[in-house]
């Protein structure tokens, strides 16, 4: 569940300025789905009032219809060093949570399935934070924990599969050491047989 509701704004102050025209015109053609076209009004909106949160985070929800999650997600950044509403700052937060927790059923590798979904939670508490009554955020903070657990699980069963069919160590082969025992049986007769000459020797000279 994300929420791309767009943020009117209180124009009884300034309903004049061009920035909140701008919004307005931008959200008129949001509705319509007429996402360029509201792109457009956003940007000049907040080229008229670099600061003007609402505009920057209707831009993010432009991003984010489009599928241009990336986008979408710096929207948000933006928006939250911009804005000081807590229900603004809480909606932020949610939909950042809900672009990772979809990026993470996109994510091939089980490790960044397990990131993103990590991030998304963090996304939602923050948002529970700025809101603490937000049904929203808790029913996607739940479901994403719970998808987290199941990936853990998942992560745990293959590992223990790839251990099973990891190559099991192949026995050496044993050195032939037949020619060694046979070089050293040679050189114990040798030895034995110069022995026995000096022994002969000696006797002969003995015997001399």
């Amino acid at each position: 569940m994300v929420m791309a509701m767009l943020i009117l704004g209180q124009y009884a102050a300034s309903a004049q300025s061009r920035d909140w025209v701008m919004v307005q015109k931008g959200n008129r053609a949001f509705n319509q789905k007429k996402y360029e076209t509201a792109a457009g009004h956003y940007e000049k909106a907040l080229e008229a009032n670099p600061s003007q949160s609402r505009a920057c985070f209707n831009k993010a929800n432009v991003d984010l219809a489009q599928n241009h999650l990336e986008d979408a997600l710096k929207g948000y950044d933006t928006a939250l060093q911009l804005e000081k509403n807590n229900l603004m700052r809480s909606m932020a937060h949610h939909n950042k949570g809900f672009i990772h927790q979809t990026m993470a059923g996109a994510a091939k590798e089980p490790q960044k399935r397990t990131e993103l979904l990590k991030t998304a939670i963090e996304d939602y508490k923050a948002a529970l934070r700025e809101n603490p009554g937000s049904d929203a955020s808790r029913y996607n903070l739940a479901l994403c924990q719970k998808q987290l657990k199941n990936q853990k699980d998942k992560n745990d069963q293959d590992n223990d599969q790839n251990k099973q069919k990891q190559p099991q160590p192949q026995p050496q082969p044993q050195t032939d050491n037949k020619p060694l025992m046979n070089y050293a049986r040679q050189a114990e007769q040798q030895t034995r047989q110069k022995m026995q000459q000096r022994v002969r020797s000696r006797s002969l000279e003995k015997n001399w």
